[in-house]
């Protein structure tokens, strides 16, 4: 079943496509709209939160789905205000992300957006991301966190099958089985 579209800032994601847990976090953060874990999970992007605290990051995964590296960026990172920069790390490699103004806005600020190309860290093309760091840096302006959506992404598990794939499963079952019957009892006699 194909996952309806989510436009934010000019982009269009997948329903299931943002990050969906926090892992952990280290630092002090001001927020925006309810706890961390929800601000930084969920798909509202004037819900927000940023840190001053030297050293604060948000350990951020997919759970029903991940990231993948296609052509171009796979992941963008959304923040409200100036915009600022992360020290982002993918299975081990670090790489700066510079946010740049989307044209759009939300609750009466501008949204920022940066996108990274999974390339940069190492990933082959075709492969998947779990998971991610986001650092925040100690500048003249401080960033904020509102979205992490993958642009590339793949949804985890298969999907659960209609009525109708069921009823067709059993029935050819039960055909195989009854053919097998047939077999037998015909090797028997």
């Amino acid at each position: 079943m194909a996952s309806a579209a989510v436009s934010v800032g000019g982009f269009s994601f997948d329903n299931n496509a943002f990050v969906d847990v926090l892992n952990s976090s280290s630092g002090s953060f001001s927020i925006s709209g309810g706890p961390l874990s929800t601000v930084v999970t969920d798909t509202d992007p004037g819900t927000f939160a940023f840190s001053f605290s030297q050293g604060a990051f948000l350990d951020l995964g997919f759970t029903d789905n991940v990231a993948v590296n296609g052509a171009g960026n796979d992941i963008v990172l959304f923040e409200l205000g100036a915009p600022d920069r992360w020290l982002v790390t993918i299975n081990g490699i670090s790489s700066q992300c510079q946010s740049a103004g989307t044209g759009f806005s939300a609750v009466g600020f501008g949204l920022n957006a940066c996108g990274l190309d999974l390339s940069a860290f190492g990933i082959a093309s075709g492969g998947t991301v779990s998971s991610l760091r986001l650092s925040f840096f100690d500048d003249s302006t401080t960033a904020s966190t509102s979205l992490v959506g993958a642009l590339n992404s793949q949804t985890v598990g298969g999907a659960i099958p209609e009525p109708a794939t069921w009823a067709m499963l059993l029935t050819g079952f039960g055909l195989v089985g009854a053919t097998m019957r047939r077999r037998a009892a015909a090797t028997a006699a």
